[in-house]
């Protein structure tokens, strides 16, 4: 698949899917919700009505979300029981605050477990 840009990229995402396994399509379909995402939108509005003056925070807090609903879904998958996939998720999630405490040298947790 090839593409000039984000708008062609997302729209051969969304067309190709039909004509590609499961794996790959369950792929492609990440990469248009990513995609609209980076654009501060919704993945469930891609047609149109995006957000695209989003600030950088909203698409933050999109990806990270999505970022962990992927880990979860993968460890789902990878371990065949859908039962790890809210473990999974919390894990990426709690991560990713450590993560940004640590990038913004905090001594205190200024994000409380469960409030991002």
């Amino acid at each position: 698949m090839r593409a000039t840009d984000l708008d062609e990229l997302q729209r051969n995402a969304a067309s190709e899917r039909s004509d590609v396994n499961e794996e790959v399509s369950s792929g492609l379909a990440y990469l248009r919700d990513t995609v609209e995402l980076s654009r501060g939108g919704r993945p469930d509005a891609c047609r149109g009505e995006t957000a695209r003056d989003a600030g950088p925070g909203a698409i933050a807090a999109n990806l990270t979300y999505v970022s962990a609903v992927a880990a979860g879904a993968l460890d789902a998958k990878r371990t065949d029981d859908p039962t790890v996939f809210a473990a999974a998720f919390d894990h990426e999630r709690e991560w990713q605050r450590q993560w940004i405490r640590d990038r913004l040298i905090l001594t205190e947790p200024a994000l409380a477990p469960g409030s991002a």
